[in-house]
């Protein structure tokens, strides 16, 4: 009779009745979570959210199972919890990614979630949980959340490289490169009929100076009455502008509700490199 004899010590398996010894497979871990403004977008400052915003977050997986290629596959879970345990939404999907040669088992990984517009204020337990497909084991993490009454406010910002808004990219870029963004509107007034919006941008220097030369502010009028019982249906602002000088900036861009004599405003770090300088090179 064989007697096998298990050991886990400091990573390592021993198995004596098999005569080997072999290196433990290294858990999934999540790391360097963000909550973040779009796919590429700057970090958000708070975990604060309205009815109806989008919530966008990055992270990196180490220690997923790759094949020879650095192919590797995951399914993620996100799940919304209320303060009473009650599961409010759940949603899964399959993530497949290839690392690089030095870099197998990495994975960088974008998740999203949009809240109802039916949310209730109050606060929330979002959790992530990311299953390797290959080898089954799991990593989850938690993070609270708080969903803010209903209000005009300006949330969900997105950034593209291209006019057709197919491309995400990140709000920074070189000199004479051309941001364009969208942007949802949400808290609107609908009960007159109509909804009347004014929007500007700004873009600001350290000394709160707005540095472009028109930026007029436009306006758009919303009068379908399908729009207008459909809250799922959002105004969007679109935006572009050229990057002219090298430096740190705001962009604040500014909302007013007319017909409710409401105003929100949205300020985001905005960044220019330029690419004549050493430094850029580091800095990507």
């Amino acid at each position: 009779m064989k007697l096998a004899i298990h050991a886990l010590l400091c990573g390592i398996v021993c198995s004596l009745a098999a005569g080997e010894v072999r290196a433990a497979e290294p858990a999934v871990e999540i790391r360097n979570f963000h909550l973040i403004y779009g796919q590429f977008g700057p970090e958000r400052p708070d975990a604060a959210y309205f009815p109806g915003e989008r919530l966008c977050c990055r992270y990196d997986l180490y220690g997923c199972s790759a094949d020879e290629e650095g192919r590797s596959e995951v399914e993620v879970t996100i799940q919304l919890t209320d303060a009473k345990g009650k599961v409010r939404a759940a949603f899964s999907n399959v993530v497949k990614s290839q690392s690089w040669k030095n870099s197998k088992g990495y994975a960088r990984v974008w998740s999203f979630h949009q809240f109802a517009d039916d949310c209730r204020p109050g606060k929330y337990q979002f959790e992530l949980a990311v299953e390797d497909k290959s080898s089954q084991r799991e990593a989850k993490l938690t993070q609270e959340v708080v969903v803010k009454p209903i209000a005009l406010a300006i949330v969900s910002p997105r950034f593209y490289h291209d006019p057709r808004h197919e491309v995400p990219g990140p709000l920074s870029g070189l000199v004479d490169q051309t941001i364009h963004a969208s942007f949802d509107v949400v808290g609107e007034d609908r009960t007159q009929g109509k909804v009347l919006l004014a929007h500007s941008f700004e873009i600001l220097d350290d000394e709160g100076n707005n540095i472009l030369l028109d930026a007029k502010p436009q306006e758009a009028q919303l009068d379908d009455p399908q729009f207008l019982q459909d809250r799922s249906r959002r105004p969007v602002i679109r935006v572009a502008f050229p990057l002219r000088k090298a430096g740190k900036y705001t962009l604040r861009l500014t909302v007013l509700d007319q017909m409710a004599g409401a105003k929100a405003q949205l300020e985001l770090p905005l960044e220019v490199l330029d690419p004549s300088e050493p430094s850029t090179v580091a800095a990507n």
